[in-house]
């Protein structure tokens, strides 16, 4: 039972008469759903006039389906759900919704746009990158989130596609809101951020303390992540991370505290930085000393101390340069008199009185002020070092041996019960000079490993040396500051150098202070002991960086020293052409590391011609090295240009193509940024991306086609696109290097380096296919562009009509990430190649579209020819072959047998059925039920009827159907359909027929038909008495009366036909010519169904007014008006005088008074004959 035999039933007799109008909410579909989505809604059912809605549904594209298939009731909905499985965006669903119905037939036009599943935020769907830019300003963290969603990548269409790889490179790390503002800046839509202060210099009081604030301006939007570092720790700073929420209107109002606890007594300097990934700002920050006013103690002391400071430098003085002697006594015994008169005769200042007049050789006068000192200072304890001096002057001055060698006891003594005091030691070497000198050595060389610096033990350490030079057994700290003592006061001998030299060649390493040291005695004598001794020590160290000076001035100077010429090459910069006899050196042999090595022989080659006598001994090291490093896969600048040299030669080039092309992509990324430490290249079409630590700077990378991104990375994940950071150089011609080499390679990078050059030239379709090949099947290729590759290598095997191949790719397919295209024209290989469970498989879960309807209808066809039972989607597919025009017999036959939908694609099916002499019987079935269901007449019709009672006449339907038309001919009064009535006057002759269809017959018989056959002049006599049995005269008998005589008794009848909705109550209301204005009232009896007649006598020319009122909803209601005249002349039968009557008012109305009077005559004879006869 179909959807319309639910709510048809066909035993019901009678047919509406006033049609309502159903109402949609909306009356037309249009709006847009997302890819791959199933969408459901409704539309609202009503009527106009409220009346019951019997109703079913058929939509005509198979992506939209009802999900019901009808109701019965006062309103309703139509459910629905459109499904964009295996669309693309802005691709069309069109078609309609027909809704069959008891009062009509109605469509719905739907036209419904897929759109790409958008992003949605705050300010609506995100269609496109100027979008997301929009976002991002108005809310940033959002943006950031949205980034880094798979539903993202959508975005990368059309224009924006070549922005694409740079996403890829930037959203490795989720969440990394810095990466998003790169992004953004990359693709044009925002600039860097700049950080700018009000001021950059801030002066504060002394008396400075507390809260402070710095204005931070902003320009721009973005990501805003700022690090604060605050130097000087009378600065703490409120916060150490600045962040969006830290700033309004783009300014920050940055606090910090200033704590004068942390003063020191000077200047204080500080400053607070603002650290960026757009750069730093800093804002310096001073509090200047405060001067305090000194006290005459402070300031005597301060006095004091400048003074005893000025004494210590002339004593040194005085010991190193003895040539200045008597000047420099005069001017300490002047400040001898100042200290003691100035600042009292101390302890410390009577010694130095008593030093100074001694050596002014006025010993007297030394004696007693020793003595005045010892009588009035050395009472009690007092510190070891004025006594230390007292023991010194005390044993210099007195002349007595005992005495010096008392006091040189005691100074032992002292210096064994202080021995953290190193002057006891240094005067007693003075006043003992015949002690062992190394002894004395040691004893100020542990008091110097204690912290003692003095330059009094460093002088004192230096006249043993001088006195014992044995006692410079090795070069420490101990020893170098004694040296550098010595260049200080310009005592550095010669000897001493020589000394130097020869204890340094004993050391295992150079270190800073012996490098230093060595360095000034090279420049002062410039001896090449020493400066062999230096560079010994360098390459001992393994120093190269910075110290190529003191190689090269080995070299000049022709000094045998050990790996001196490696060493040479390696602390030089290596675009600086080295000397010719390094050159010959390295002729021979090269040991230099390979860095090194490659730098030396790149140089040669571009010095090549000024250098032709030495290019056979380097050419054989050359290519040796060439092929050493290009075995282990090496590559860099200098490398590039020894392959180069090296391969040019074809036969060479030949044997090394599959090396060399390992390295002929690189690319050198230089950078001078202080905060990357490694770069990122990601290569369009490559699935991974390429880190490569960078190595002071540089880093070397592979790019096999012009389509890659670079990024430079730091630390902390952060990554910048900005090609200004860094600079990009390809090392090798690669295109040279490929195009020479046969098409053998199997890496993936190559092979795409070899289809870019197969896109741009024409090439063997072999080549093509090898390339093609080999890249469809890397996991290292992108998918994207795998299945391009796949769908050009489908293009080739389909053109060479090998399916073999053909089909064995097609197994690989995926169908669910390939576009509709894609996927339409793999399908159409797929039915080349007759894969039909395939197909069907994704014909039913992906749809038709695309696909070649000519195709489509030779796979529906070996279907059918298997299997012809009822499927919903096989049936859903072989429509929508038919509607693109592509059809067989086999499928029309399934279609008429299986279909039901609207009455205009029924009836589109069945004319294109009726011309392949297709089986269309239960087609035709559903065409008539629907006609009955609505009361349509249409098109179509004709033809379903016709087939349709040639083999079910005598069926329920073929009658009802009939019935149908002559209720819609008689009571609708629509156009006769004679075929029907051919039926009808069988069904007539079977006696198988309601009143109506026989007074409908008669209606028609009379109308449409001028000559009858004796068997229908018989059936009408038969119907003819049947009616006038049963509810009498009707008008349209008239015109039987030729050969039904009886029916001239009626004729100065005039009938009044009224038609109106069966059951309907109807009233006449009517005034005839007789005069008066009251009208008469008469009830009108129905004939048959909706039909009603009132009889009347009229003579010609007679007029009778009347109107018609209904009752409806319990109120009569006035439905018609007119006048009834009779204008018709009576039968030429001469038998009645109603006849005569007539005749004769209608030759007076003609002005035939001849006629008029011989009608006259014969009325009045037969009017007496009948007088006397019925007297």
């Amino acid at each position: 039972m179909n959807r319309i035999e639910k709510y048809l039933n066909l035993e019901k007799t009678g047919f509406a008469w006033e049609d309502d109008l159903l109402l949609f909410t909306p009356n037309r579909l249009t709006g847009a759903v997302g890819e791959n989505e199933k969408q459901e809604d409704h539309i609202q059912i009503s009527s106009r006039k409220g009346k019951e809605i019997s109703c079913v549904f058929y939509s005509s594209h198979y992506r939209v389906q009802c999900l019901d298939q009808g109701f019965v009731g006062r309103e309703g909905k139509l459910p629905y759900c459109i499904d964009t499985t295996g669309l693309n965006a802005g691709d069309e669903i069109r078609g309609e919704f027909s809704i069959l119905s008891n009062f009509g037939e109605y469509r719905v036009p739907y036209q419904i746009t897929v759109k790409p599943v958008m992003m949605t935020d705050e300010l609506g769907e995100m269609r496109n990158l100027f979008h997301f830019a929009n976002l991002a300003r108005v809310d940033f963290a959002q943006a950031v989130r949205l980034f880094y969603t798979e539903e993202f990548q959508r975005l990368f269409v059309g224009h924006d596609r070549q922005y694409y790889n740079l996403y890829r490179g930037l959203s490795v790390y989720p969440g990394n809101a810095h990466n998003v503002d790169e992004f953004l800046i990359g693709i044009h839509k925002k600039s860097a951020m700049v950080y700018e202060v009000a001021e950059d210099n801030l002066l504060f009081g002394r008396n400075a303390q507390g809260e402070e604030q710095i204005e931070l301006h902003r320009k721009g939007w973005g990501h805003t992540d700022i690090t604060v570092t605050a130097k000087g720790k009378f600065i703490r700073p409120e916060k150490e991370h600045l962040t969006e929420e830290d700033f309004e209107k783009d300014i920050c109002a940055f606090s910090f505290t200033i704590l004068p606890e942390y003063f020191i007594e000077g200047d204080n300097y500080g400053s607070i930085t603002f650290t960026s990934d757009s750069g730093s700002v800093t804002v310096h920050i001073m509090i200047p000393k405060q001067k305090q006013q000194e006290n005459e103690k402070q300031t005597a002391d301060r006095q004091r101390r400048k003074l005893l400071a000025r004494l210590m430098r002339l004593y040194l003085a005085y010991r190193m340069q003895p040539q200045n002697r008597t000047d420099i006594l005069k001017e300490a015994e002047k400040l001898a008199e100042k200290l003691n008169s100035g600042y009292g005769r101390s302890l410390e200042n009577r010694l130095y009185q008593v030093l100074i007049l001694w050596l002014q050789q006025r010993e007297n006068e030394a004696k007693w002020v020793l003595n005045h000192v010892a009588q009035s200072y050395l009472r009690g304890e007092i510190d070891a070092v004025p006594y230390a001096a007292y023991l010194y002057l005390r044993g210099q001055i007195c002349q007595e041996e005992d005495t010096a060698e008392e006091a040189g006891q005691e100074l032992l003594m002292l210096q064994e019960e202080r021995p953290e005091a190193y002057l006891p030691a240094c005067l007693y070497s003075r006043i003992q000079p015949d002690a062992e000198s190394r002894d004395v050595f040691s004893v100020l060389e542990a008091h110097f490993y204690r912290g003692a610096d003095s330059p009094v033990l460093l002088q004192t350490a230096f006249s043993l040396v001088e006195k014992s030079p044995s006692c410079l057994m090795k070069l420490e700290s101990f020893e170098i500051h004694i040296l550098w003592f010595a260049i200080k006061y310009g005592v550095y001998t010669e000897s001493l150098a020589e000394r130097t030299a020869y204890l340094a060649m004993r050391r295992k390493e150079m270190d800073r202070p012996l490098y230093c040291l060595l360095a000034k005695s090279y420049r002062l004598y410039e001896r090449e002991d020493t400066l062999k001794a230096m560079c010994t020590l360098l390459i001992r160290s393994g120093k190269t960086k910075g110290f190529g000076k003191w190689y090269a001035c080995a070299l000049e100077k022709d000094l045998r020293i050990t790996s001196l010429y490696e060493y040479y090459m390696m602390a030089t910069e290596p675009g600086q052409l080295p000397p010719k006899n390094v050159l010959l050196y390295f002729a021979f042999q090269c040991d230099l590391p390979e860095e090194r090595k490659a730098a030396l022989f790149a140089l040669i080659l571009k010095n090549q011609k000024q250098l032709q006598d030495l290019m056979p001994h380097y050419e054989p090291q050359i290519e040796s090295f060439a092929w050493e490093q290009l075995e282990k896969g090496n590559i860099s600048e200098p490398l590039a240009t020894i392959y180069r040299y090296v391969f040019q030669d074809p036969q060479k080039l030949q044997a090394a193509k599959k090396a060399l092309l390992q390295v002929a992509f690189t690319h050198r990324i230089s950078t001078k940024a202080e905060n990357v430490c490694r770069v990122i290249r990601v290569q369009d079409k490559l699935k991974r991306e390429e880190q490569i630590p960078l190595v002071k700077g540089i880093a070397y990378v592979s790019c096999y086609t012009d389509a890659y991104e670079i990024f430079l990375e730091d630390e902390n994940g952060n990554r910048y696109q900005d090609s200004s950071l860094y600079e990009d150089k390809k090392l090798m011609n690669a295109e040279r290097i490929f195009m020479r080499q046969e098409a053998e390679v199997s890496a993936a990078p190559l092979m795409l380096y070899a289809e870019s050059l197969e896109a741009g030239e024409r090439h063997d379709e072999d080549q093509t296919v090898m390339i093609c090949n080999r890249l469809v099947a890397s996991d290292e290729i992108e998918m994207t562009y795998r299945k391009q590759l796949a769908e050009k290598l489908m293009e080739i095997y389909y053109r060479r009509d090998d399916r073999e191949k053909l089909e064995t790719l097609l197994q690989s397919c995926d169908l669910a990430t390939s576009s509709l295209q894609q996927r339409a024209q793999i399908l159409q290989y797929m039915l080349y190649c007759e894969m039909d469970e395939q197909v069907e498989k994704a014909l039913l879960t992906y749809g038709f579209e695309g696909v070649s309807p000519k195709l489509l209808a030779k796979f529906i066809t070996r279907h059918l020819q298997k299997d012809d039972s009822y499927d919903a989607s096989w049936l859903a597919l072989a429509l929508y072959t038919f509607r693109k025009g592509k059809y067989t017999q086999e499928m029309l036959a399934y279609i008429c047998r299986y279909y039901e939908g609207g009455s205009r694609q029924m009836q589109e099916i069945m004319q294109a059925a009726l011309r392949f002499d297709t089986d269309v019987l239960q087609l035709s079935e559903r065409i008539l039920l629907a006609a009955i269901f609505t009361q349509g007449i249409g098109g179509g019709q004709k033809e379903a009827y016709a087939y349709y009672v040639k083999y079910r006449k005598n069926s329920g339907l073929a009658h009802q159907y009939t019935d149908y038309i002559v209720y819609q001919y008689f009571v609708k009064q629509h156009p006769a359909q004679a075929e029907v009535f051919t039926v009808l006057e069988q069904y007539l002759a079977e006696e198988q027929c309601s009143l109506l269809s026989k007074i409908a017959y008669l209606q028609y018989m009379a109308k449409e038909e001028t000559t009858y056959t004796k068997k229908q002049e018989e059936l009408i006599r038969d119907l003819v008495e049947q009616v006038m049995e049963r509810r009498g005269y009707l008008p349209f008998f008239r015109s039987f009366s030729g050969f039904i005589p009886q029916l001239h008794l009626y004729a100065d009848l005039v009938c009044m036909e009224y038609r109106t909705e069966p059951g309907t109550k109807v009233s006449l209301h009517y005034l005839g010519d007789g005069g008066g204005d009251r009208y008469e009232i008469k009830m009108l009896s129905e004939v048959c169904e909706g039909y009603y007649v009132k009889r009347f006598v009229l003579f010609f020319g007679e007029k009778l007014q009347y109107y018609v009122t209904e009752e409806k909803d319990s109120t009569w209601q006035l439905t018609e008006s007119g006048c009834l005249e009779n204008n018709e002349a009576a039968p030429e039968t001469g038998e009645s005088r109603y006849e005569l009557l007539n005749d004769l008012f209608l030759s007076a109305s003609m002005g035939d008074e001849r006629t008029k009077n011989d009608f006259e005559r014969e009325y009045i004879r037969q009017d007496l004959v009948a007088g006397q006869l019925f007297r």
